[in-house]
């Protein structure tokens, strides 16, 4: 994904829905390789809200190691990031990107960066990944890994415990193989085999997975 061997800036884009482990595959990138740089930053869990100032400024601060340092305005912002990670060979990521905003006020271009130097950025938009090189996709988990994931989550087993095969197949395609739904739901069934209980969930879930605001998370 970051052709450590290639000397030129890259930026890499990593698009999938909300909680299918994009966070989870960042961090675990920056812990690997973040002492390869010369200054890195990872921002973890940017939400539309978030003001533009408050990012640049934790951006600023982990890249030069300054706690003091910050900004007081966006164009100023902008152009000392540019600055700060011209010359320096960086580790930035973007995790959960929301706008296009963001992406021009945090100087999310190649040509900002000094040659060795990688950005990542994700989202769950991909018309804000145009700036990336190269995106990698990651896909919802296939019905035999979301209910291998269930399974464990909730019987601590590779398998159902016995008189919830069924019920479990249905809760863990109702999750359509997003990661973290299969943890938030899985929850709520560790201590109980109330099969009352377990069919209110599984009808629980699946209305929350068809209403308009998870539609909108799953594409």
């Amino acid at each position: 994904m970051l052709r450590s061997k290639d000397t030129g800036a890259r930026i890499v884009g990593i698009l999938g829905p909300e909680g299918i482990g994009k966070t989870t595959i960042v961090k675990a990138v920056y812990n690997r390789i973040a002492h390869f740089f010369d200054a890195t930053s990872i921002i973890l869990d940017i939400r539309k809200s978030t003001p533009t100032i408050q990012l640049q400024n934790q951006l600023l601060r982990e890249i030069t190691k300054n706690e003091k340092m910050q900004v007081g305005n966006i164009s100023r912002g902008v152009k000392v990031i540019r600055e700060r990670i011209k010359d320096k060979k960086v580790l930035v990521i973007l995790d959960g990107v929301e706008s296009r905003i963001q992406i021009k006020d945090l100087a999310c271009k190649q040509e900002c960066l000094h040659p060795g130097s990688r950005m990542i950025i994700t989202s769950r938009k991909k018309e804000l990944l145009t700036e990336a090189n190269e995106i990698y996709v990651v896909q919802e988990l296939e019905e035999a890994q979301s209910l291998l994931l269930f399974c464990q989550h909730v019987f601590g087993t590779a398998e159902p415990e016995e008189g919830f095969a069924d019920i479990s197949e249905s809760i863990a395609a109702a999750t359509r193989g997003i990661p973290s739904v299969i943890e938030k739901w899985g929850s709520q069934l560790m201590d109980t085999r109330c099969k009352d209980e377990w069919e209110d969930t599984l009808g629980m879930l699946e209305r929350s997975m068809n209403s308009g605001e998870n539609r909108s998370m799953l594409h």
